[in-house]
This record gives C-alpha cells, structure tokens and sequence, in this order.
C-alpha cells in the first residue's frame, strides 16, 4: 500500500501549454486527414477561465482558430485592474474578496507563493491571500491546514491552481470551502475526515465549487449503487476515488470542461461498459480505470485506448504486456495516462506521434531499457517522474512546445548525459534531473523564467549553456538549492561566462 501511494504522490505539474502548439486538427469526422492546431487569443465567453476581479485581469483559454478546440494555456485580457477598496472594513466594496486571514504562513518557491500551514491564526473562518510580497499565491501546500479541527469555514482565492495533499484532511468541523475556477489539481485525501462538510448535489454526485460555479469539483457520488450519472457541465475536475465501487454503473460521459480525471476515479466499476471522453482532458490518474473488467476499450496494438466517436484513441489508457520490446502509439492519440508503461523493463524504443500533447506523470518510469526517446514538438506537458529511472537513456531534447517540465521528471536517470531544453519552455521542476549522476552538459533557452531544485546531485556537470546574456541569468528564479552537490560547472553565456560561485 506504501508503494502504491508513493507512486501517486509526485507533484504534479501546474499550469501546460505554449502559445502555438500542434497536435490533432480535423473536423472531427475524418481522422485520417492531420492539420495542426493553431492557437490563438479568444476573449469569448466559451473559453473563459475565470472572471476578472480587483487585482486580476479576467483569463481566456486559447483556442484554436481551424476547429475552436481549448488549450490548456490561459491569456489575460481586460481593463487594468484596480486594486481592492477596503474602506475601514474588512471587505472590498467592489469585488466583496475579504481581508486575508491574520497569522498564516507562505512560503515562496519557484516564482510564485503558497500557503504552507495555519501558523498563528486564530480565525475560525479562513480566507486565504491572493498573493504574498508581490507574488501570488497558486498553492495549499501538503498538510497545510490538517488536523485543523477548529476550522469551519476557508475562502480560496481566484489565483489558487493547486491544492496539496492532505490539506484539510481531519478539518472534522469544517463546513465549507469555496474552490475557484482555475483549480487544476487537487492532492490526495484532501479532504479526508471533513465529516460536516456541505456538499453541493447534481445527479448523483457531490461537488465543491464557488458561488458562481458550485460544480467545480466532483468529489464522490450520492451512493455506491447509482446506475447512472450525468456530470455537470461545468465541471473541471474528477476527484480521486469519485466513482470507486459502484459496481453498477454502466456508461459515463466525460464532458468537455474536464480537465482531470483522478487517481483510482472509477476503480472496481466492474459493470461499466462504455466511456465516453469529450474536449479538453489533460490529465488520467494512475489506476483511473483499473478492475473494470466490463469496459469496452478500443484497442489498437495490443493497447487500451479511451476516447469518443470522432477520436476512439484520443488517450492511451494501458498496453497489454509488459515484456514488450518497441511499441508505437496510434497516430491519433493526444494523451498518454499516467503511469501507461510503468516499470516496462524490456522496452527500448517507443513511437510518440506528432499529436500526444499530454505525456501524463510516470507513463515511462522505470522503463530501463529505454535507450533513446523522440519528444515530438505537439507535446505540451512532460508530466511528474515521466521519465524517471530511465537508466540507460543517454541523452534527451525538450522541444519548445514544451512549457514547463514537471518534477522529477528525468530523476535518477543515471545514464543521461547530455540534455538540450529548446527555445519555448518556460519553467523546469524541482528534482527534474536529481541523481542524474553522469549528466555532463545542458543546453537551455533564454525563454527560462524558473528553475526549481532541478540538477540536485549531478556531480559530473561541467557545462551549462544558456542562450542568453548573463543579465539574463541571473534574472531567472533560481531555487535556493537548484545547484546543490553538482559539478564545478560554468554557465556559457552569448556575451561571457559565468563561474558556479558566482552563478
């Protein structure tokens, strides 16, 4: 049970995408035809992330201008904000976002701010700050708020993408909790032992959301013997173990809204038959579909794929052996689920096609004879330990379609020695390349703004070249520990060195 949890529990990645990215673009009838998306700015409604308040401009997803699919990347758009108007109270008079809670303690790493514990508040109603010496806050960390028993309520502020594990778990008298829009990934056991917590219902099931959309999270289901559920629209999250054991549902249709699907979401739905997956999907948790041994998958290869109609094999759920040695993914496939070859020891090679934008966390760890890996440029996300324990890869390119690279991504991959991050990616994750024991040189773009506690213990890199100047350089957030038990690298600069002291 240790390790099952241990598997799951690598962060995961935040916000993924980049301005121009490719994957599958059609007019959903013939797939056999391939453009590629091409996204731009669409301040409309239909692609409205959330709405603009006194310090934040409203956000838009961008939307491809051939077939209008959403990414996953926002853009803001709007009049300046004007800040919040307190008065002598302690609400704005404008947006009604109350004062933030006295005496709670964040924690700023990697550019942005979270809320890592209660601290000193003695405030029974919570409302947590937007930002935090001029960075905003995006996280509840891990444990943040558990065993806070006298808690009854917590407002979540609109720049919160990410809520930790464990973070209210044990809150035994917390009522309720507004979740924003913009949540992208909420932890495990998040809200474990919250027995008062009110709940919002809709066909079956129990949300959290927020005024505007109560239906933000589906967390669990009315009962275990509900043969039915229609999932809210505007639903963008599918919680962990939301439809575990109810072994009498037969068909479930994903809607377009959602984002994730959690851990273990409909394990031991042994009478599941069909699932229909629309939209906008980036993340399948790992075992999201295990022991439905009813479901129709379409297969292809020898592999499970889910999708819809148009696109039957829009995500690669699981491949069937685990001995196999080279395998190629359906040319229409745009994500590859967590954990999809786990521990596939025998695999050398393996063919990503010009359309997976989702490389989910794990779906190749411990894959240690993989020797080499193509990363094609329609990828967007490189998920948390994607790749990790791949000892005999040797070398890697990230493409620049690639925004950010999660964490542990490339861990402990003893054999790399030589990584290139092209021109686009903007952020490389905490432990990203830890242990990669042989990693001499890396090459990364100008277009970096953060790298967290990314070349821990690689003790043989020299060389880091950096495609801009050293002002530049130095301007990137930098972890305290991004450098920690290295080589006595130097940063090769367009306009000059720089030494690992003075870097």
């Amino acid at each position: 049970m240790k390790k099952k949890i241990w598997l799951t529990v690598i962060s995961l990645i935040g916000i993924v995408a980049c301005a121009l990215c490719l994957s599958a673009c059609g007019d959903g009838q013939n797939n056999s035809q391939h453009t590629f998306h091409t996204y731009v700015e669409k301040a409309t409604d239909k692609y409205k992330a959330s709405d603009a308040d006194c310090i934040h401009k409203a956000t838009y997803y961008k939307s491809c201008s051939v077939c209008g699919k959403k990414s996953t990347e926002t853009f803001e758009y709007g009049n300046e904000p004007s800040g919040h108007d307190f008065g002598s109270g302690v609400t704005c008079t404008k947006c009604s976002y109350h004062k933030p809670s006295d005496g709670l303690v964040y924690e700023v790493l990697n550019g942005t701010a979270y809320v890592s514990g209660i601290g000193t508040c003695i405030d029974t109603a919570i409302y947590i700050a937007d930002s935090y010496k001029g960075y905003h806050v995006t996280k509840i960390g891990d444990d943040a708020f558990n065993h806070c028993a006298m808690l009854t309520s917590v407002t979540i502020p609109n720049s919160v993408t990410s809520i930790g594990n464990y973070a209210f778990r044990d809150c035994t008298e917390l009522t309720s909790i507004s979740i924003p829009d913009g949540i992208t990934s909420i932890g495990l056991w998040s809200f474990s032992s919250c027995y008062k917590l009110s709940y919002n219902t809709y066909d079956n099931a129990k949300y959290l959301g927020n005024q505007n959309n109560p239906y933000v999270v589906l967390i669990s289901v009315t009962s275990k013997s509900i043969t039915f559920c229609n999932i809210h629209e505007k639903t963008k999250i599918i919680y962990n173990n939301a439809f575990t054991a109810c072994t009498e549902l037969t068909s479930i249709t994903i809607p377009n809204n959602v984002m994730s699907i959690g851990y273990e979401a409909f394990l031991h739905c042994s009478e599941l038959t069909t699932v229909s997956i629309r939209g906008n999907l980036i993340s399948i948790g790992y075992n999201a579909f295990e022991d439905c041994n009813n479901l129709s998958f379409n297969v292809y290869d020898n592999a499970d794929y889910l999708g819809n109609r148009n696109n039957p094999y829009l995500a690669l759920i699981s491949e069937h052996n685990r001995y196999i040695t080279s395998f190629k993914i359906h040319e229409n496939t745009e994500i590859i689920s967590d954990y999809a070859f786990y521990d596939y020891a025998d695999l050398k090679s393996i063919t990503i096609p010009n359309n997976v934008t989702i490389i989910g966390n794990s779906a190749f760890s411990k894959c240690t004879s993989l020797t080499n890996m193509t990363i094609p440029n329609s990828v967007t996300c490189i998920g948390s330990g994607t790749f990790s324990n791949c000892t005999n890869l040797t070398n890697i390119t990230i493409p620049g379609s690639v925004t950010s690279i999660g964490d542990y991504a490339f861990c402990d991959c003893t054999g790399l020695s030589s990584v290139t991050i092209d021109n686009g990616v903007i952020s490389i994750g905490d432990a990203t390349f830890y242990n990669c024991a042989n990693l001499t040189s890396v090459t990364i773009p100008d277009s970096i703004k953060i790298i967290g506690e990314a070349f821990n213990n690689c003790p043989f890199l020299t060389d880091i070249t950096y495609q801009g100047t050293k002002v530049q350089w130095e301007s990137i957030s930098k972890s305290s520990y991004w450098n920690t038990d290295t080589g006595e690298y130097t940063v090769h600069c367009t306009d000059g060195n720089i030494s690992k002291a003075d870097s």
